[in-house]
């Protein structure tokens, strides 16, 4: 046995010959075999692969324009199917259609861009609409994106808000549509919100428009609550640029008496002027709480004293002082603070020595009435 298995070993290991022509041509062969097999599977594999991608990529982009499409009209307060082979712009006026397989939107300017950039070298669109058959105020429109393996389409209804009657001026389907959405502005920010009686403030006045076109003007002014300008001392003029305009009100101290006023807005191409609140305020105290409201005498007691004011200005020193309501006088126990964020927190320490009675603790600061609240040192017993 031993023997046996040294003469297996001696043939392997001593053997001095190569592999035959027909052991080499079959390794050759089975070689080929796997990596022919191997390609085959990777270009299966890179082939779905893109396929699929470029299958996904259409679907989203047909998904993309009618979201477009749906959100760019929903608005509009007219609207006309038209053939897109037959119109000439007109000012005012938006449009969408296909052209060569580009989706293209003209503004009310006239300014012409080719939506989706790029895609639509790899898109080719298509577009269809007409009016829909459940309500003469319902736009239905069919989307088709095709490359050159795939093609999809998407066909949607689009309520419209603003109108009861989409006209139609094509036969059949339409190819094109021009529309007009309705333009607006509203005041997004005052900057302050009010001001302390008595002094100047310049105001920033934050204007944003929709549809408006680059270069409208945009005048700004100052009123009274009744709407009554107060003319071109307190008035600023802008021009909308990308449906925004910054303008800038001086309210000298002259025009500074306290009430409640308007921020006036006027937009070119919209016709009625928009407005927001504004007030010149009186500085007051309009709250004081302390805690606690009475000790008892003999104690010690630290009075926590919160103020809260209104127009007043921020960095306003106040003063707080413990009264005797007997006529003896302002105690010497007083304290002082700033009124930031109109309010303040001041404290009051009483020493254990006042005697029974009824006191005052009174709120002071600078130009503004002081404000009084009751306070009692109460009998132990």
């Amino acid at each position: 046995m031993v023997s046996f298995k040294k003469g297996i070993i001696n043939i392997y290991i001593y053997n001095k010959h190569g592999l035959t022509i027909v052991e080499l041509l079959v390794t050759l062969f089975l070689l080929i075999l796997v990596l022919t097999m191997s390609l085959s599977f990777y270009l299966f594999s890179t082939n779905s692969f893109t396929k699929g991608t470029s299958r996904a990529d259409v679907q989203q982009n047909v998904r993309l324009a009618s979201e477009l499409i749906t959100r760019e009209i929903r608005y509009a307060n007219s609207l006309e199917i038209i053939d897109n082979s037959s119109f000439t712009p007109d000012i005012g006026y938006n449009y969408l259609y296909t052209n060569d397989g580009n989706l293209i939107h003209i503004n009310a300017e006239g300014v012409v861009t080719k939506l989706f950039g790029e895609i639509s070298s790899m898109v080719y669109f298509t577009l269809k609409l007409e009016r829909s058959t459940n309500g003469n105020h319902i736009l239905n429109f069919n989307i088709e994106g095709k490359d050159n393996e795939n093609i999809f389409d998407i066909g949607s209804e689009v309520l419209m808000l603003n109108l009861k009657e989409i006209e139609d001026h094509s036969t059949g389907y339409g190819t094109a549509i021009k529309y007009s959405k309705i333009a607006s502005a509203k005041i997004i920010v005052l900057n302050p919100e009010y001001h302390v009686t008595g002094s100047g403030q310049s105001i920033e006045v934050i204007v944003e428009t929709s549809n408006i076109p680059d270069g409208a003007s945009v005048i700004a002014e100052f009123c009274e609550v009744d709407k009554t300008s107060f003319g071109p001392q307190i008035l600023d003029n802008d021009t909308v640029i990308n449906n925004r305009a910054i303008l800038e009100l001086n309210v000298d101290s002259l025009n500074s008496e306290a009430g409640y006023y308007k921020v006036k807005v006027t937009v070119s191409g919209i016709p009625e002027p928009v407005y927001k609140s504004y007030v010149i305020g009186k500085p007051i105290i309009d709250l004081v709480k302390i805690e606690p409201s009475s000790h008892l005498a003999g104690n010690e007691q630290q009075i926590t004293v919160n103020i809260v004011t209104r127009y007043v200005t921020e960095g306003t020193p106040c003063e707080v002082s413990f009264i005797q309501i007997d006529g003896t006088g302002e105690d010497d126990i007083s304290n002082n603070g700033i009124i930031n964020d109109n309010s303040a927190e001041l404290f009051l320490n009483i020493n254990d020595n006042k005697p029974i009675g009824n006191y005052e603790v009174k709120v002071t600061a600078q130009n503004i009435e002081p404000y009084i609240i009751n306070y009692e040192i109460k009998n132990p017993s």
